[in-house]
């Protein structure tokens, strides 16, 4: 695993889920820049961190609770 140890000029937060998605991204401030519900989709994702892309670190939470067994 890597540790970043130095300041970023933008962070993306994620939650994640099967058909949406929460993404908020921070610059390195805490000042919010993109905060927006979208679909979960590879396009729209690229879409919203596009202006960020050269310097923007992404951390996802997601959990899976699904019970398979049923």
């Amino acid at each position: 695993m890597r540790f970043y140890t130095i300041q970023h000029t933008f962070y993306c937060g994620i939650d994640l889920h099967v058909d949406w998605m929460d993404l908020c991204v921070l610059d390195a401030d805490g000042e919010v820049r993109v905060h927006k519900h979208i679909r979960t989709d590879p396009t729209a994702f690229l879409q919203a961190l596009q202006p960020f892309r050269e310097a923007v670190v992404v951390g996802v939470e997601c959990r899976f609770t699904w019970d398979l067994a049923r």
